[in-house]
């Protein structure tokens, strides 16, 4: 699965960024090291480099399932609509509707509210 390598990815991410801060702090030598030298970094801009990388995946990581989350959502509301909208008018998507017969619907449905307002009042 390919999460569990995006995850196996990190975790080593993480270790090189720990290797070469810990040998940086400890070791004067290492300063000058070669990989350091060859990709143009000092272990400190290499290490933040890498934990900032790692950052970046876990955002995108967390904000691909607030997405999902945010889709199937979505997705539940639409069909409950569908639902409701084949219940009360024996069609899922009834636009076919002319102006005329919505405004009867609009009208008929603002009594409704009114009734339940008024119901309310008297309780």
């Amino acid at each position: 699965m390919t999460i569990n390598y995006i995850n196996n990815f990190l975790k080593i991410a993480l270790n090189i960024a720990d290797y070469y801060d810990n040998k940086g702090n400890n070791d004067e030598n290492f300063l000058n090291d070669e990989m350091t030298k060859e990709i143009g970094l000092g272990y400190r801009a290499l290490t933040s480099y890498l934990r900032k990388g790692v950052q970046e995946v876990i955002t995108l990581q967390s904000n691909y399932h607030k997405a999902c989350e945010q889709r199937n959502y979505e997705k539940s509301i639409q069909e409950s609509q569908k639902e409701y909208l084949l219940d009360v008018f024996g069609d899922e998507e009834p636009y076919g509707i002319n102006d005329k017969d919505k405004q009867r619907i609009k009208e008929f449905v603002q009594s409704i509210f009114a009734e339940w307002d008024k119901e309310n009042e008297d309780e």
